[in-house]
């Protein structure tokens, strides 16, 4: 999913928003990157991630993942090949490195999440979590599309109120860091990089301020 923005800065905002984990999206960003040659990309990542992955970029390592991971890309590769870490960031880090392209982090600091991790998600919830992480690969999530798969997937994963907030609190603190970044820019061509789940929330936000 692509749409461009011009803000009041003087800036144009390409924002790419593509699902975790499959390599077709991956593909289509490095075309995106390679078409539009940005002078930045901001990333929805934290900056803990985004030197994570540039250390797997330059030596690539074995990256553990949590069961609900694991889930969600067995799930996912109905759809299409699947990779980890998911290729719609590495494919950023990479052409960033080759590029030699300025690369931002958008999402919040793992301290930061921690403290909300922490106030948002109680004992409760934590027996909700564990007892869906058993009913997950028994569920049915039937979608024609990953898009309907990724819509339907998130659905029960934010049933549980405090997944919800720590959601919105990512994607508030991508909003203020990206117009943070914007603004302090002057004239200049971003690429900015999210999950699909967090496309609308980005692009409704940018199109209040164009």
């Amino acid at each position: 999913m692509i749409r461009e923005f011009d803000l009041p800065e003087q800036n144009r905002v390409i924002l790419f928003g593509g699902i975790k984990g499959l390599i077709r999206d991956g593909d289509e960003l490095r075309n995106l990157l390679l078409r539009e040659e940005p002078e930045e990309i901001l990333i929805g990542i934290s900056p803990e991630e985004l030197t994570g992955l540039q250390e797997f970029v330059k030596e690539p390592f074995e990256m553990g993942l949590s069961e609900y991971e694991m889930m969600y890309g067995v799930l996912l590769s109905i759809y299409g090949e699947v990779m980890t870490p998911p290729p719609i960031y590495t494919e950023a880090v990479i052409y960033a490195g080759e590029r030699n392209t300025a690369i931002y982090a958008l999402d919040i600091e793992e301290t930061e999440f921690g403290d909300i991790y922490t106030n948002q998600i109680g004992v409760w919830d934590m027996i909700r979590h564990s007892v869906r992480k058993r009913r997950l690969m028994k569920k049915e999530f039937r979608a024609d599309t990953p898009e309907g798969f990724v819509d339907k997937w998130n659905q029960y994963i934010e049933r549980i109120k405090g997944f919800r907030a720590i959601e919105q609190a990512r994607l508030e603190s991508m909003q203020k860091n990206l117009l943070s970044r914007v603004r302090s820019s002057g004239d200049r061509k971003f690429v900015v990089v999210v999950e699909y789940e967090k496309f609308s929330g980005m692009a409704d936000f940018l199109n209040s301020r164009a």
